[in-house]
């Protein structure tokens, strides 16, 4: 474990420090006006950037795929355990508890901005899925590239930037978001931990690459 937190402390404590900021932004203000108070801010420009930065969230097979050719099959079977383990986890919760989104929370108390091209969903908000798949591939590239300070804070930076995202599309609330950074790096850090206790996916042949094997 102890390996493990050294290779990705710095994105560690931005996510605990994040999730602790959060936690508080959220007991102190009444429910739901952290989306009132970023969706007045909408501009042509955040529309179109958020409208794409969420998709960094719905990546992770493109992320698999660039592992298995780029890095090793160890790392690439990691991260395809992650994006299982992930997704049940969280689609599980979402239809556990089936609570309203944004937009069908508010459609009978204030007009929101919705962006156009946008689908805007109605239930299964908790927790945020894309928040989710974005800590969870952030803490990964984390774990596998260098340790400085600068490359943990870019991913962490990323995966925060598609949680905002989800809150400015009226798709998710903080809450949501919480819960998709907590899930996202605990399943992610979890699972390396198995993986190294266990030995799994050890052995030479896994140390190889798809791009090696075949260029």
């Amino acid at each position: 474990m102890k390996v493990i937190y050294n290779k990705s402390k710095f994105f560690i404590f931005l996510s605990l420090l994040f999730v602790l900021v959060a936690v508080f932004v959220f007991l102190r203000i009444p429910f739901g006006n952290e989306i009132l108070f970023i969706n007045q801010f909408n501009t042509p420009l955040f529309d179109f950037l958020f409208k794409y930065i969420t998709w960094l969230g719905e990546l992770f097979w493109l992320f698999i795929i660039l592992i298995f050719c780029f890095v090793s099959y160890k790392q690439g079977f990691y991260a395809l355990l992650v994006y299982l383990f992930t997704t049940i986890v969280a689609q599980s919760i979402k239809h556990i508890w089936v609570e309203p989104r944004p937009a069908e929370y508010f459609k009978n108390i204030a007009s929101l901005h919705f962006v156009d091209g946008v689908s805007i969903h109605h239930w299964n908000s908790f927790p945020s899925g894309h928040t989710t798949s974005a800590f969870a591939m952030a803490f990964i590239v984390s774990f596998i590239l260098k340790r400085d300070f600068l490359t943990q804070f870019l991913c962490f930076f990323i995966a925060l930037l598609v949680g905002v995202s989800r809150m400015y599309l009226c798709q998710h609330f903080l809450k949501d978001v919480i819960a998709g950074a907590v899930i996202g790096t605990s399943v992610a850090l979890g699972t390396a931990f198995v993986m190294q206790k266990f030995q799994w996916f050890n052995g030479e042949k896994y140390s190889n690459r798809l791009i090696k094997k075949y260029l």
